[in-house]
């Protein structure tokens, strides 16, 4: 479960950077939001597996 977060986190800044090269602000704003917010969650998974 973890890595599936962190890959769909990657797709996501791959998604945010072709947003910037297409000049779409907000769309980028949006996918850097998703992609923190998917990291955030795959830590807290991480962290829980461990305990």
């Amino acid at each position: 479960m973890v890595g599936m977060l962190r890959r769909a986190s990657l797709c996501v800044d791959g998604a945010g950077v072709v947003a910037v090269l297409m000049g779409r602000q907000d769309v980028a704003t949006c996918a850097g939001v998703l992609s923190v917010v998917l990291r955030t969650v795959a830590e807290w998974r991480e962290g829980a597996a461990r305990r």
